[in-house]
């Protein structure tokens, strides 16, 4: 139950700022915005999402989230809800090219398998790099990776370990 509150706190942080960032958008001419979904996540059964904005000719600024709720048997589940804020240093032009940033993540998790249960929270920060291939008028193929150093919060010990922050390859939508 302690992990349901949780996830459902996590839930509605996730969409305000969700909210937020599209608000933060509307309304300015000049700017570029991107929405895109992780393919790899989905093999996993973990839905996500990624809006992102164009703040000069080589910044952008992201927030992903992803969650995953599911209770695969009695014997088996995994839930985890994820928000990561990202800064992207673009060296060509915003959702072209090559990019180098910076991202924030904060995961909750909940695993259960026969009798062993791990559940916690885990902050973590460090580079990534992608590249934006386009596939189309406003359609992008994004392979992106990440790594860095996180606490992990279980059972109130925190710890720091390292981490994959970010692996993927993102469907990018860019509207104009």
């Amino acid at each position: 139950m302690y992990a349901e509150v949780r996830i459902s706190k996590s839930i509605i942080i996730f969409a305000v700022s969700i909210s937020l960032m599209m608000f933060a958008s509307y309304g300015l001419k000049a700017q570029r915005l991107a929405v895109s979904t992780n393919t790899l996540e989905y093999l996993v059964l973990s839905p996500n999402i990624e809006v992102e904005f164009a703040l000069t000719h080589h910044h952008t600024l992201s927030l992903n989230g992803s969650i995953a709720p599911w209770n695969v048997s009695k014997k088996y589940s995994i839930s985890h809800m994820s928000v990561s804020p990202e800064w992207k240093y673009w060296l060509k032009l915003p959702f072209y090219g090559h990019y180098f940033g910076a991202n924030l993540k904060y995961s909750v998790y909940d695993i259960f398998w026969n009798s062993n249960k791990i559940e916690g929270n885990i902050f973590s920060i460090g580079p990534t790099y992608g590249y934006s291939f386009i596939i189309g008028k406003k359609w992008n193929l994004v392979p992106n990776f990440g790594i860095g150093a996180g606490v992990d919060f279980r059972a109130g010990a925190p710890r720091i370990v390292p981490i994959v922050t970010k692996f993927g390859l993102n469907i990018q939508m860019v509207v104009r």
